[in-house]
């Protein structure tokens, strides 16, 4: 029986994949959780650029995995002034003013997890947040000013140090309802604090 092939990086670090993993597409699912990086920045190369319907088990050589770079990462690394986006981990706090910024990179809250205690996000086209943002288990204060975001993911109560929450000039919509049960968080909104508060149904003044 022919042995499985590996999958190894442009460095010669081995990576794992499970004998569940039929296609080449289901090794690219694996390596992907692995790395915490998007299923397409992989390239597998075997012989050529392999396809994800390709059966693992026809293939003879090992596999040479890169990781593409992610534009979003890069972006975001110019507009917080720093060299790589890796040099978030870093940082203590943080001010993003862009109107070309929608999203922030999915590994956003994992880079900054231990380290940023402040962010403010400013005039930004900003419309949602990566679900790797509620990971940042030193975050105390979050602003966002005049964004597009509509609503804060329900894994947003899941910020264990956030103490001070700021919109101002949003489309925010709704609140998830645990956030204030979650923690004694100050909540300021300059515009729909009476809306939001009449439907979260707390005794909550947002200014």
């Amino acid at each position: 029986m022919a042995m499985p092939p590996s999958f190894r990086l442009v460095s010669g670090k081995a990576l794992p994949v499970s004998d569940s993993a039929v296609y080449v597409g289901d090794a690219r699912l694996q390596l992907a959780r692995a790395l915490q990086v998007a299923p397409a920045r992989l390239q597998l190369l075997g012989p050529a650029l392999l396809e994800d319907s390709l059966p693992l088990a026809v293939l003879l050589v090992d596999v040479q995995v890169w990781i593409l770079p992610d534009l979003a990462e890069n972006r975001l690394a110019k507009l917080a002034g720093v060299e790589k986006f890796d040099d978030l981990q870093e940082i203590v706090a943080l001010q993003l003013s862009s109107k070309s910024l929608k999203t922030l990179p999915e590994r956003f809250g994992l880079v900054c997890r231990d380290s940023l205690q402040s962010l403010r996000i400013l005039h930004s086209g900003l419309r949602c947040l990566p679900e790797s943002f509620c990971k940042m288990t030193a975050l105390k204060q979050l602003v966002i000013l005049q964004c597009n975001l509509p609503a804060l993911p329900p894994s947003f109560v899941e910020l264990p140090s956030l103490e001070e929450l700021t919109i101002t000039g949003s489309r925010l919509e709704s609140l998830p309802q645990a956030i204030w049960t979650a923690r004694a968080l100050a909540a300021k909104d300059s515009q729909s604090g009476a809306a939001l508060c009449q439907e979260i149904g707390q005794m909550v003044t947002l200014r």
